[in-house]
């Protein structure tokens, strides 16, 4: 990659996994990653530290891997002070 570092993150993840929930601008970068762009590159576009784009894919693909989950899908608290009718 001239004129950018080396990612450490395998960008396959991106390609198998569910990207909807991550932000906007980290899809963005993720697809301009994808297209070839370093991360000097998209941060010079984007007008922010090459720094900001590598810790911005970091948590994007940290976000994919370990997906948040849901709240409707957690069993309910159950109060043991609670008397049953």
């Amino acid at each position: 990659m001239a004129g950018g570092r080396k990612l450490k993150i395998d960008l396959k993840i991106f390609e198998d996994n569910d990207l909807s929930i991550l932000t906007e601008k980290q899809r963005e970068i993720i697809a301009l990653t994808m297209n070839g762009k370093t991360t000097i590159e998209i941060a010079t576009s984007l007008g922010c530290s090459y720094q900001n784009i590598s810790d911005s894919l970091k948590r994007s693909a940290k976000k994919v891997l370990n997906p948040p989950v849901k709240k409707e899908s957690l069993p309910k608290k159950v109060n043991k002070f609670q008397s049953t009718p």
